[in-house]
C-alpha cells in the first residue's frame, strides 16, 4: 500500500539508512486498515491512534523492563495497555500488538528502551496520520469524523414520535460501552427501524378506518371571520380549504389567523405583508378571504394510505446529509462509467465536496449559502449531449441505491424526487438545441 510506503520512507529519511530499528512495525499494517478503510470508526480517530500507540508503547517497555519473564510480561503489557486505552478513550486495536511488540521485538527494541515510543511507534504514527488525513481528504471523505451537535435548545420538549439526540447520548452513557460505529450512523439505522416498527404494529390499518367524516370545511372566497367563527363554535385548530367539487387547496389554522393577520376590535383583517403577498399572488385587491392568509402547501392522503404513511419523518440532519454525500460520491468515483468522468472534470475533491455539501443543504434543508449555477458548471464540461443523456440514468441509480440504503423510505423518497428535478432540468437546459428548435419551427 502507497500510504505505508510513504510512512516507511519517511522514517528511514528520519533515521538514516544504516538505522538498525524497523522502519515500520508491524501493527502500523493493521492501524492503516482503520484509518484508510473505515475512517469513520472511533478506533479510527487521531486520537485514538496516536494516543493507543503511544500508551501501548510505553507500557510495553515498561512491563519488559520490571518483569523477567517474557510471557508474563507480554500478558501483563496487554491488559494494561487496554485498560488505560479505555479510560483514556484511545481505544486502538493495533495498539494491543504494539505493546506485544516492546516486549517481543527482540534485542534491538529492548536495547531500544524507551526510545522504542518515540521511533518508531510515535514516528509512525504520525507519518501515518499524515497520509490518512491526506487521502481521505483527496476522496472527499470527513476524517477525522466530525463530532456530534450539541441537542438543540428546542428538542428539550416533548417530540411527536421517537427518541431525540439527548435520548440517545443518554443510552449511550448508560450503556457505557464501546460501539465501533460512529454516533450518526447508530442514529440513522434506529430511526430507520423506528418506523418500519410502527409499521408493524399497525399493520393493514388505513386512513379510511380512522379518520373523521363528517369534517368542518371552508370555502377559498369565505371571509377570515367566518373561518375565526367556525373555529371557535367546533373547538378545533384547523379548516381545510376545499372547491365545490371538494378539492383541498389549502388549510386555514389558528396560526394562520395570528401571523398573517391585524386584529381590532371588529375582529381580523389582512396584514400590509399579506396584502403585498396576495397582490403578487393573485393579481387582485385583498378582500379580507380565507385564500389569501390560507397555507397551500399541504400534504394529502388516500382513503387507502396506510397509516404508517402518516407518521412524519425525521428531518434530515446536515450531518447525516454529507455522510451520504460523502457515500455517494465514493460509489461515483468507484463507477466505471461515471468514475473517470468525474475525475477529469474535478481537480480539488474537498472543495468540490464543499460545495456540492452547500448546494444540496440550499436544496433539502432550505438552509441558504449556495450561489452557484449548476447549468453553467455542466455546459463547461467536455461532454456531448449524448455522454449525458447517457450519464444521468447511472447517476440517478447510485442516488437512489444510496439513499435507500441510509434513509428511511420518507426521506429517501424526498431526495431522489428532488435528485430526479434537477436531472431533468438540468438535461433540458444541457439537450435542448436551440438551433434544431428554430428549424423545427420553420
Amino acid at each position: 500500500m502507497a500510504r505505508l510506503e510513504v510512512t516507511g520512507f519517511a522514517t528511514r529519511l528520519a533515521l538514516g539508512p544504516d538505522t538498525p530499528l524497523p522502519l515500520l512495525i508491524a501493527p502500523m499494517g493493521a492501524s492503516s486498515v482503520l484509518v484508510f478503510a473505515v475512517p469513520s470508526s472511533p478506533l479510527a480517530q487521531p486520537w485514538s491512534l496516536i494516543g493507543g500507540n503511544v500508551v501501548a508503547a510505553l507500557v510495553g517497555v515498561t512491563a519488559a523492563r520490571l518483569v523477567p519473564d517474557a510471557t508474563i510480561a507480554a500478558a501483563l503489557a496487554c491488559g494494561i495497555a487496554i485498560a488505560i486505552m479505555l479510560a483514556l478513550r484511545c481505544l486502538h486495536p493495533p495498539s494491543g500488538a504494539v505493546a506485544l511488540t516492546a516486549v517481543l521485538g527482540g534485542p534491538v527494541i529492548s536495547a531500544t528502551g524507551y526510545g522504542f515510543v518515540l521511533v518508531p511507534v510515535l514516528l509512525n504514527s504520525v507519518l501515518l496520520l499524515a497520509c490518512a488525513l491526506a487521502y481521505n481528504a483527496l476522496m472527499g471523505r470527513p476524517y477525522p469524523a466530525a463530532a456530534p451537535a450539541a441537542a438543540p435548545r428546542a428538542e428539550q420538549g416533548p417530540r411527536r414520535l421517537g427518541f431525540s439526540h439527548a435520548d440517545l447520548d443518554a443510552a449511550l452513557r448508560q450503556y457505557d460501552r464501546l460501539l465501533d460505529v460512529s454516533r450518526t450512523d447508530l442514529e440513522q439505522v434506529l430511526r430507520l427501524a423506528e418506523v418500519r416498527a410502527y409499521a408493524r404494529r399497525t399493520g393493514e390499518v388505513t386512513c379510511a378506518d380512522i379518520m373523521t367524516r363528517d369534517v368542518v370545511a371552508v370555502a377559498p372566497e369565505d371571509s377570515m371571520r367566518e373561518a375565526l367563527t367556525l373555529l371557535r363554535s367546533h373547538h378545533i385548530k384547523a379548516l381545510p380549504v376545499t372547491t365545490e367539487e371538494a378539492r383541498v387547496v389549502g388549510i386555514v389554522t389558528q396560526t394562520d389567523l395570528l401571523d398573517k393577520a391585524d386584529w381590532d376590535a371588529r375582529g381580523p383583517r389582512v396584514s400590509l405583508r399579506q396584502r403585498l403577498r396576495h397582490v403578487v399572488r393573485l393579481a387582485g385587491a385583498p378582500q379580507g378571504s380565507v385564500q389569501e392568509i390560507m397555507t397551500v402547501n399541504v400534504q394529502c392522503a388516500r382513503l387507502d394510505t396506510p397509516i404508517a404513511d402518516l407518521v412524519p419523518p425525521e428531518p434530515l440532519e446536515p450531518a447525516a446529509l454529507r455522510a451520504h454525500l460523502d457515500a455517494f460520491y465514493d460509489k461515483v468515483r468507484q463507477d466505471p462509467a461515471l468514475g473517470p468522468v468525474f475525475d477529469r472534470a474535478i481537480g480539488d475533491w474537498p472543495e468540490h465536496m464543499e460545495t456540492l455539501t452547500t448546494f444540496w443543504r440550499t436544496v433539502a434543508l432550505r438552509q441558504p449559502g449556495y450561489k452557484g449555477n449548476p447549468l453553467a458548471a455542466h455546459k463547461a464540461l467536455p461532454l456531448a449531449p449524448a455522454d449525458f443523456a447517457m450519464l444521468f440514468p447511472r447517476w440517478l441509480a447510485l442516488w437512489r441505491e444510496t439513499a435507500r440504503e441510509r434513509f428511511s423510505p420518507a426521506i429517501a423518497d424526498a431526495l431522489v424526487e428532488k435528485a430526479e428535478r434537477i436531472a431533468e432540468s438540468l438535461k433540458a437546459g444541457l439537450l435542448f438545441d436551440p438551433a434544431g428548435a428554430g428549424r423545427a419551427r420553420h
